[in-house]
C-alpha cells in the first residue's frame, strides 16, 4: 500500500490474513450492486487468499490484459450469468487468451451449481476434453466462487497432462 500504486479506499484486508489490493488504475464500477468482480474477490479474501487487482490500462492498443494475480499467479475473473451448454468452457477459453494461469469463476446464476460447473470443466464436452490445446496449455487452476461465499479450487494440471499425453 505504501508504494502509491494501490487505492486504499478500494482495497480490503480480512482478519484471516487474506486481502484484496486494488491498483489505482484498475477499472472502478460505480454501482456496488453490480460489481461482481469485487464481490468475488471479497469472498476470496475472507478465505485467506491474497488477491491483487492490477492496472487495466493497456500499454498497447488491443493488448490482452488480465484482472490481476492471486498470490503471484496471473488470473482473470469471469462472472457466470447464464447456464448454457458451453458457457464456462467459452469463459475459460477467453481467459486463456489473456495469458493467465488461474481463472476465478463467480457463480452469479443459481442454475450454475456444483454439478453444472464440474461437467463444464471435466465433462465429455467440457473445457478439458474439447478445448484447443493452446487454450488448455495455459490454465492450471480454476477457482469457483459461489454467490454465498463458498470457494472451491480445481487443480486441472493432472487432467490436462492425461489428455495431452494420451
Amino acid at each position: 500500500m505504501h508504494s502509491g500504486f494501490y487505492d486504499e479506499r478500494r482495497s480490503y484486508f480480512d482478519p484471516s490474513g487474506g486481502f484484496v489490493a486494488t491498483n489505482k488504475e484498475h477499472n472502478e464500477v460505480e454501482d456496488p450492486n453490480i460489481d461482481k468482480e469485487k464481490e468475488a474477490t471479497l469472498f476470496l479474501a475472507n478465505k485467506g487468499y491474497k488477491v491483487y487487482l492490477d492496472s487495466e490500462r493497456a500499454t498497447i492498443e488491443f493488448e490482452p490484459h488480465n484482472d490481476g494475480r492471486i498470490y503471484n499467479i496471473p488470473m482473470d475473473i469471469k462472472t457466470v450469468n447464464e447456464a448454457g451448454k458451453y458457457t464456462i468452457k467459452r469463459q475459460l477459453e477467453r481467459a486463456s487468451a489473456q495469458n493467465v494461469k488461474a481463472v476465478v469463476l463467480y457463480q452469479n446464476n443459481p442454475l450454475a451449481d456444483k454439478d453444472y460447473v464440474k461437467n463444464q470443466i471435466y465433462g465429455e464436452n467440457g473445457f478439458i476434453q474439447k478445448s484447443p490445446k493452446k487454450a488448455l496449455d495455459k490454465i492450471d487452476w480454476i477457482i469457483v466462487v459461489s454467490s454465498n461465499g463458498h470457494v472451491h479450487r480445481h487443480d486441472i494440471r493432472k487432467e490436462k497432462a492425461a489428455r495431452l499425453n494420451g
